[in-house]
């Protein structure tokens, strides 16, 4: 079980800084479009297709505040699932 975290984890180490160390920004911008697609489905899922307005390919033309609630939630569930698939109870154990 803790194998599958650690490869998840790292694919999204790999998908956000893979091939732009070098480059801040570059790297930034690939988190939040991460966050964006991952995001946009849910809470258009959970709104029944009201929100957000934006389309899922049109990000950089989102509010700031729309873009700020979808990428919180394009952040959450990948954390959400990487901690459910964590294997807490043999935390620290050898």
């Amino acid at each position: 079980m803790d194998v599958r975290c650690y490869y998840i984890a790292q694919g999204f180490v790999i998908a956000g800084f893979g091939y732009s160390f070098s480059r801040l920004n570059s790297r930034i911008q690939v988190i939040v479009n991460l966050a964006w697609y991952f995001g946009w489905p849910i809470c258009r899922a959970l709104s029944i297709g009201h929100f957000p307005k934006t389309e899922i390919g049109n990000g950089d033309n989102a509010s700031l505040t729309e873009a700020i609630l979808v990428c919180l939630v394009g952040l959450a569930v990948p954390f959400t699932i990487a901690v459910l698939l964590a294997p807490w109870e043999n935390f620290g154990a050898s």
